[in-house]
């Protein structure tokens, strides 16, 4: 987790696996099998990766602007919005440390 954080890539632990946008899948997977060759050795084996959908459907004012409070409101247990939610909590708590002064 924190070798991608240093990429500024946010990947979230579940239970024996991690969830990262799709567009990272391969940096984590490089990452995984560095990791299990060091702490293990050998060649790590994945299962297929799962993807989900996001549920946006957006709502819009009279004056045509998108009403994001609406859409925040009506998806807010989504796996989405947990997901960014989990990220950007991650996020400030890691460079809350790294960036940490000695007393």
């Amino acid at each position: 987790m924190l070798e991608l954080l240093d990429q500024s890539i946010i990947s979230l632990p579940v239970h024996d696996s991690f969830i990262v946008a799709a567009a990272y899948e391969h940096q984590l997977k490089e990452t995984m099998d560095r990791a299990y060759a060091r702490f293990v050795g050998g060649v790590a084996r994945f299962k297929e990766s799962e993807r989900f959908i996001d549920t946006f459907s957006p709502a819009f004012y009279p004056s045509g602007q998108i009403d994001l409070t609406y859409d925040k409101n009506l998806h807010r247990s989504s796996p989405y919005h947990r997901y960014v939610d989990s990220c950007a909590a991650v996020h400030r708590i890691y460079y809350l440390f790294k960036n940490k002064k000695p007393q």
